[in-house]
């Protein structure tokens, strides 16, 4: 495990949901689903925006597979697949998500003076209020990540974190990159779902249900706020006077 593909320069990490989740948060409280509550959420609820059936797997579409004999090399059946999965056992791992706000944020238009400015897309603005009412802004990203580096390390946890990378159809860079490393299958996802922009953090320790993390007080880093008006916010960057 480690650290996954980055992209660098901005970074805010916003965590989207119920008001009273994102307290229990800010005062410490790192609550995770493993992968597979994700995969149920669509398989069984139908709930395609915050669930997805393929999430941890290695996802194959229009596939043929052919079943041959060992000795004649002869092809005995041959079953059209449209989607075929490989699971690399990560499906009970605890994974905690966020929503990256970066460069893919940066809009077409500028101030007066030419600043760039930075918001949400329609997309974001319709689909990120199905997370929850309210959203915890991470204001120091890299401090937030020592912490839970530092909560993980003394429970003898390692992890794996980073962007959530998107893929369409049978993509050959996505099909190297979960060959190379399978941890991997857990920080990709199928591009219909790349405007959440997520990062993660994937926890070495299989569970049943749910783990919570304690990674002490966060609210010197963090601020919360209702989903709406963050949405609806635009954004420059200025120096520091």
């Amino acid at each position: 495990m480690g650290q996954v593909a980055q992209n660098p320069g901005l970074t805010i990490l916003m965590k989207f949901g119920k008001e009273k989740n994102l307290k229990s948060l800010q005062s410490g409280l790192m609550y995770m689903k493993n992968l597979a509550y994700y995969v149920g959420q669509e398989k069984k609820d139908s709930d395609d925006v915050i669930g997805d059936q393929y999430d941890g797997v290695m996802l194959m579409q229009d596939m043929q597979i052919n079943i041959k004999d060992i000795a004649t090399k002869n092809v005995l059946v041959s079953i059209n697949a449209p989607k075929a999965t490989m699971d690399f056992g990560y499906m009970k791992y605890p994974v905690f998500c966020m929503f990256r706000y970066d460069e893919r944020n940066k809009l077409s238009e500028t101030t007066e003076d030419g600043q760039e400015l930075f918001g949400f897309s329609p997309e974001q603005v319709r689909y990120m209020p199905e997370f929850g009412d309210s959203v915890l802004v991470i204001k120091d990203a890299d401090e937030f990540i020592r912490r839970v580096a530092a909560a993980l390390q003394k429970e003898g946890l390692i992890h794996a974190r980073g962007n959530v990378r998107y893929f369409d159809g049978n993509d050959l860079e996505y099909f190297q990159d979960v060959k190379d490393e399978p941890v991997h299958t857990a920080f990709w996802k199928r591009k219909k779902y790349s405007y959440q922009q997520e990062f993660r953090i994937l926890i070495d320790k299989p569970i049943e249900d749910h783990y919570i993390l304690n990674i002490g007080d966060i609210s010197d880093i963090s601020k919360i706020m209702k989903s709406e008006l963050m949405l609806n916010t635009v954004a420059t960057l200025e120096k520091r006077k």
